[in-house]
């Protein structure tokens, strides 16, 4: 069991990033943590059992960031021993191999302050690597959520609200953001979407870790995540429902086609096209 800490100021963000074998990317990532124009944050780098070197690249840093280094346990644990050790209000999951604009954290933080009632708050942002282009963020609707992960996984969650969502659950290996995503909506929790370009998305084309799941294990955790959210899908009408098999199904051809070369910004063109059928 997690012991969590609460003890740090109300305005402190933990930025965790957790990392495997990234660490020609690792820099980038810190760097855009460091350089954030917001200055109450940590930084905590969660080493998953590299064999690139990737720790001592972070330990380049020195005192401005704190190292955690794990046997190899898959990112989801190890960012879920990212916040075991963190003392932060707010928790921000960045990719170690995503960047941070400077005004991201300025700019979320005023939102969440604001907005007593939010949660979380997610922004667009810009793909770049195999493909540049911009991807412009829709509303929080838990409806929609339920059909299709349209929030990435950086976002500013308050540590509080994750807690009580679970966190990141171990049983789920792909997808777990938008899993912990579903369990967070079904607590009643809601997030603000902030429609600007604040962070980098990394994209490798056929190489990203989803990428190189079976296609049958990729089945297994999208049928695994309908299971335990079917209170969320019961809420559904009748062509809602139907809407949600087609995404499924495009979502697991989609994968298909991305391992043998897909441009993700044609596939996610088709999944906005099966959207707009919703109205």
């Amino acid at each position: 069991m997690i012991k969590w800490a609460m003890a740090a100021a109300d305005e402190l963000v933990s930025i965790i990033i957790p990392s495997y074998n990234y660490g020609k990317y690792l820099p980038d990532a810190i760097e855009s943590a460091l350089c954030q124009t917001y200055s109450k944050k940590e930084i905590i780098v969660v080493d998953d059992g590299s064999t690139d070197g990737s720790p001592a690249i972070a330990r380049i840093y020195g005192k401005r960031i704190r190292l955690i280094e794990l046997p190899h346990v898959w990112l989801s644990a190890a960012f879920m021993a990212g916040v075991e050790k963190s003392n932060g209000k707010y928790i921000l999951n960045l990719n170690s191999d995503d960047i941070l604009c400077p005004d991201y954290l300025a700019k979320t933080i005023a939102i969440i302050d604001k907005e007593r009632h939010t949660s979380f708050v997610y922004t667009g942002f810009s793909y770049f690597g195999a493909e540049k282009y911009r991807y412009e963020t829709e509303k929080y609707d838990r409806k929609r959520l339920t059909l299709y992960d349209y929030i990435p996984s950086t976002i500013l969650v308050k540590k509080v609200a994750f807690l009580e969502a679970g966190g990141y659950d171990p049983n789920i290996p792909l997808l777990e953001d938008w899993d912990f995503l579903l369990s967070l909506t079904e607590k009643g929790h809601e997030g603000i979407a902030l429609n600007e370009p604040l962070f980098h998305y990394r994209l490798h084309g056929g190489q990203s870790r989803n990428n190189k799941a079976s296609v049958i294990e990729y089945a297994k955790t999208r049928a695994a995540i309908a299971s335990k959210h079917r209170m969320l899908i019961n809420e559904l009408s009748f062509f809602e429902k139907m809407t949600l098999v087609l995404m499924v199904v495009l979502s697991v051809v989609g994968f298909m086609l991305r391992k043998i070369g897909a441009k993700d910004s044609f596939l996610l063109k088709c999944r906005k096209a099966l959207v707009a059928l919703r109205g």
